[in-house]
């Protein structure tokens, strides 16, 4: 089962993703492979297994919570943010410049303290990226949003319907590639 390497936290629902298009996925932070470049996330999604989620897709980062705690947390990503912030869940807040996201935590060069702080995902309540790019914009061609069973919800446009996937034209695919989403009892609803 993967979820066994999960805490007792995370079992229900999993850290929340939130992509540049308002797009979210839901998953396990994984440990980044030897030659990882440092401009991804590596996520294990129970409905799309393994990605690798490039940090210019990422908004932001939500670790387990109630649904009320987590709508409150995203309505903060409305204040445009010239650099990045971690709000600290005793209420602290630390902004500056994320560095590094991996399966122990975030790190942030502090802006404030002029050094590198890390704070592991039980210690945050959100860790928000700042916009560098324009965000991808919606699809003009006929889209689609899919609702996956572990939470995530991806929009995209539909190039074609299988048996056993939905293929989507989406930015985590990356230019000119289709995303593949299985279609079953642990993918889509």
């Amino acid at each position: 089962d993967w979820t066994s390497s999960w805490s007792s936290a995370q079992t229900l629902r999993g850290l929340k993703v939130l992509l540049t298009n308002g797009d979210s996925l839901r998953g396990e932070i994984l440990a980044p492979p030897e030659d990882h470049d440092g401009e991804s996330i590596a996520l294990r999604s129970r409905a799309l297994g393994n990605l690798n989620v490039p940090l210019g897709l990422t908004r932001a980062l939500i670790p387990e919570t109630t649904p009320e705690s987590e709508r409150k947390l995203e309505a903060k990503l409305d204040d445009q943010e010239a650099s990045d912030w971690i709000m600290i869940r005793d209420g602290g807040l630390s902004t500056g410049t994320i560095l590094e996201i991996s399966d122990t935590g975030v790190v942030i060069e502090d802006e404030r303290v002029g050094s590198q702080l890390t704070f592991a995902y039980t210690e945050m309540d959100i860790a928000v990226l700042a916009l560098l790019d324009e965000p991808p914009a919606t699809p003009s061609a006929l889209h689609v949003v899919v609702r996956l069973v572990d939470g995530s919800v991806l929009t995209g446009v539909l190039d074609r319907l299988e048996k056993d996937a939905i293929y989507l034209r989406h930015p985590l695919a990356g230019k000119d590639k289709l995303l593949s989403i299985p279609v079953g009892s642990s993918a889509c609803s």
